[in-house]
């Protein structure tokens, strides 16, 4: 196993999120890390007998983990529930609470240019089809922005006006 640090700095720079996983993938783990002591804060760990790597791995991808624009709470991407969903903790810990529900995958997590919502990328309403959504940083409902059949794969702009997005379908 090794430790993974990506993009992973608080936007006032004084915590970092540093995550692992086992060679065999059965077990990882999130770190905050206090950037003046090097201290570290276990935020999640994960195990099952088969593999934690689902469609959002927190301890290989940045659009599945992230610091809320406080710099005190981190969001990332679990399979606790048996699906993936999103998840947000305090930097010591505390206050872990899951923020979407449902027999779903959560596979793709951003925060909006305004810091205002949570963009999702998820397989909500059919494991054949993969729609854009934003929800409220604090949970809650999301809202659907993608309405064609198939999948999405959406990027917004930098400003947060416009969407450029790829439909696909299983053939097309």
């Amino acid at each position: 196993s090794g430790a993974t640090a990506f993009d992973a700095w608080n936007n006032q720079g004084t915590s970092a999120l540093v995550s692992a996983s086992s060679a065999d993938f059965k077990q990882a783990w999130l770190w905050s890390m206090d950037a003046a002591t090097g201290r570290m804060q276990l935020l999640a760990h994960e195990r099952s007998d088969a593999w934690v790597a689902g469609p959002c791995p927190f301890f290989s991808s940045n659009s599945c983990v992230g610091w809320m624009p406080d710099g005190q709470r981190a969001w990332y991407v679990s399979e606790n529930s048996g699906f993936a969903q999103l998840y947000v903790v305090g930097s010591d810990g505390s206050g872990n609470r899951r923020l979407t529900d449902g027999n779903f995958e959560v596979q793709n997590v951003a925060i909006s240019p305004q810091q205002d919502r949570f963009y999702l990328t998820t397989n909500e309403g059919s494991p054949h089809e993969v729609h854009f959504y934003h929800m409220p940083l604090t949970g809650g409902s999301r809202t659907r922005v993608t309405t064609m059949a198939g999948r999405q794969d959406v990027t917004p702009s930098p400003d947060g006006r416009a969407l450029a997005f790829v439909h696909s379908t299983s053939n097309q």
